[in-house]
């Protein structure tokens, strides 16, 4: 348990640099990181009550379903000493997603500094076998930090690590860990309708060894923020976080970033559903059904006479299958786009290049730039980082951006996605891009959209690609034997144009990727610009981006601008962040 402590503090104590902030919801901010196939969920607060108070109600195991409503049964199975328990815990069900339950060891401490902590990892015991109509899941670390500030107050943290074990979609897991950060939310709620416990001092009762513990800085924001590297004059540097303030990579802050605003399930909303479900249920006995099955039936019969005249009519086609897909694709717009364009300086851009590449030995071009510089300016950007699935947003737990590569000569393209590309260095960004291009050349793959157009007619071709996108894209489904990923375009697209001969260019989207937004990229042209007051010849590139209005208003995109802008004009300022 000394080493779980060790590291639930580390962890804790480095939010700004190992952490991915996510969204905020009455005072509680959360934050999500991706571990391998794994997601991590950090939670940030205050509690106006005494640290005591907490501490007592955290460890009543019997208490959990008061704070969480998942919960189906949750325990104490046996107690080994006074810091020292072994808890058990069991979820309810979700639609057809299997409840899940862990046994966990427990065990709180306080620390050197004074704060307390509370960590849970999995374990065994022939006590609580698995049962057959739940799966064991695992817990890799959980628990929670509580700082004292006053005699009525603490500022807390919760975070977990888990693996739910089974086959779950991704938006359901991603509901899930975003739920855990706000279980603080549901802490307040609970202490404030329970009898006020007056406080009391506490401490560490019996042998216990001392676990490292991090310096903790208040969770007043306005307070002294330590001293920090020199940042460029047209930037600021973001205060620390309340669990710590040894980060020392650049933070790019243009402002608090936009936090995204959940929205819970209403009873108002549930309500809703119910009254559809009941309407589906109930309504088709109450019309005449064989009337309408035959005026059905009429109306496929003469639009499948229509449909076969006017093919016999029109002769055969001549297309490709690309061709076909792009055809069937695309209606008459009824959804709102915006399109912008940025011309941006690359002259410090391109001598970073030539640095690079002579330091790593890596072919790195402006199109890698581009693409990392996307991925931080959707970091920064939450609300554009995420799925709509249902008519709601998702946010992803990684930012992964995918570019568009040519092949077969380049009678074709295709998608090759970067997971986490905010979390990498541009050399890896130029290996994992010539690795995948390399392997698509080679596969001779088809494409699922093209291998689509080749099987399916072209009247059925549009739907059967909206609804596969859907289930990839938005849904986060992973279907192997149609080569789909789950949310395989990722969080937006990127196009270099420049390499086609083309000055810029704009590119619509095609419906089903279901992506926020796509970049185009534009060839290096020199063009006279005004600087310090002087005409000059200077290397400027054309961005050009298609931005779907449902992810992001006009402030939102002017924040995602100004970063894209900084981040591939000075390329060096994210070095410190991947490093």
């Amino acid at each position: 348990m000394n080493a779980a402590i060790a590291a639930m503090v580390r962890t804790m104590a480095n939010v700004d640099v190992d952490w991915d902030f996510h969204s905020e919801k009455d005072g509680v901010r959360a934050y999500a990181k991706a571990d391998g196939p794994l997601t991590a969920v950090l939670g940030v607060g205050s509690l106006a009550f005494p640290a005591n108070m907490v501490l007592d109600f955290l460890l009543a195991s019997h208490r959990k379903a008061e704070y969480d409503p998942m919960c189906a049964d949750a325990r104490a199975v046996k107690t080994y000493d006074t810091h020292t328990l072994l808890d058990y815990y069991q979820s309810k069900p979700v639609l057809i997603v299997s409840g899940r339950d862990f046994v966990n060891l427990v065990h709180w401490r306080v620390l050197t500094d004074g704060s307390i902590v509370v960590v849970a990892k999995a374990t065994k015991d022939p006590s609580c076998p698995p049962k057959d109509w739940t799966v064991r899941g695992e817990i890799h670390v959980a628990g929670w930090r509580i700082v004292p500030t006053s005699t009525s107050k603490c500022d807390v943290a919760f975070m977990v690590k888990m693996d739910l074990k089974g086959s779950i979609p991704t938006f359901v897991q991603n509901k899930i860990v975003v739920d855990q950060a706000y279980v603080i939310l549901a802490v307040r709620e609970v202490l404030t309708n329970s009898p006020f416990m007056p406080y009391a001092p506490v401490t560490n009762k019996g042998p216990v060894v001392a676990a490292s513990a991090a310096p903790v800085a208040p969770l007043d924001r306005n307070s002294s923020v330590a001293a920090s590297p020199p940042a460029s004059p047209h930037k600021q540097v973001a205060p620390p976080s309340f669990l710590g303030d040894k980060s020392s990579s650049w933070h790019d802050v243009h402002g608090k970033p936009l936090p995204v605003h959940t929205v819970d399930l209403s009873i108002w909303t549930l309500a809703q559903y119910f009254a559809l479900f009941l309407a589906a249920l109930y309504l088709p006995p109450w019309i005449n059904s064989e009337a309408t099955f035959q005026l059905a039936h009429e109306a496929l019969v003469w639009a499948a006479i229509g449909y076969i005249a006017i093919q016999v009519y029109l002769g055969p086609a001549h297309m490709s299958a690309r061709r076909q897909v792009l055809i069937a694709s695309w209606k008459a717009s009824d959804s709102g786009t915006m399109y912008g364009s940025l011309l941006v300086d690359v002259t410090d851009t391109l001598a970073y290049i030539d640095e690079v590449r002579a330091t790593t030995g890596e072919k790195v071009t402006i199109t890698h730039v581009v693409l990392r510089a996307v991925a931080h300016a959707l970091k920064r950007t939450p609300s554009m980082n995420g799925h709509i699935v249902l008519g709601k947003f998702y946010p992803s737990a990684t930012v992964d951006v995918s570019c568009l590569v040519d092949v077969d000569g380049g009678k074709d393209m295709q998608a090759v996605t970067l997971p986490s590309a905010d979390a990498a260095p541009i050399a890896t960004i130029t290996k994992q891009l010539t690795a995948g291009a390399q392997r698509i050349r080679s596969s001779h793959h088809a494409g699922v959209s093209n291998q689509l157009a080749l099987l399916v007619p072209s009247v059925l071709l549009r739907p059967t690609l909206l609804l596969l996108g859907w289930l990839s894209q938005a849904f986060g489904a992973s279907i192997p034997w149609l080569g789909l990923k789950p949310h395989m375009y990722g969080q937006a697209i990127v196009a270099n144009v420049g390499r086609m001969g083309l000055d810029e260019g704009y590119a619509p989207m095609a419906p089903y990727t279901n992506t926020p937004m796509m970049v185009v990229v534009g060839a290096v042209t020199k063009k006279p610009v005004v600087v310090d007051g002087q005409v000059v010849v200077r290397p400027m590139l054309r961005l050009n981006a298609t931005i779907d209005h449902r992810y992001a208003d006009a402030s939102e995109v002017a924040r995602l601008a100004k970063c894209l802008r900084e981040f591939v004009e000075t390329p060096r300022v994210l070095d410190a962040t991947t490093v």
